[in-house]
């Protein structure tokens, strides 16, 4: 199993682990569908030679993300997936990157700890929004 291997806390090893067999899974649907079609991500890449690199780059960043969970916890990992993603998909405004990594991550940690009660790691922001969250 692959929560053995990494060694994640008993509690919180099955969101890491749903997340990186979906993400594995999502990875190859890209690849083979780069593979097939010419155009990665869209016509501003065409002529470029990092154009193949950022598909790998966005596989790179989510298959680290179980793993960098444990490390900083649920909340900043998110945002900073969230948020590299977004430059490799060449989001231009920065509001963006704001308005859909931190709310987007405050929501489901807060979401799947109170509403659903699935244990994710959690690091120092993590443990203060889940605390003010039940102190309400």
């Amino acid at each position: 199993m692959l929560s053995e291997t990494i060694r994640y806390p008993a509690p919180t090893n099955l969101y890491p682990s749903v997340v990186l067999g979906a993400t594995v899974a999502l990875a190859l649907l890209v690849a083979i569908q780069n593979l097939r079609n010419t155009e990665t991500f869209g016509p501003s890449d065409q002529g470029r030679t990092s154009a193949g690199l950022r598909p790998a780059a966005f596989a790179a960043v989510w298959l680290s993300y179980p793993l960098v969970l444990i490390a900083v916890g649920f909340l900043i990992s998110t945002v900073v997936a969230i948020g590299l993603s977004l430059w490799l998909l060449r989001v231009k405004h920065l509001l963006a990157y704001v308005v859909a990594s931190l709310p987007t991550a405050a929501l489901l940690l807060v979401g799947l700890q109170v509403l659903f009660n699935v244990a994710v790691p959690q690091g120092f922001l993590d443990l203060l929004i889940t605390d003010f969250v039940y102190s309400l």
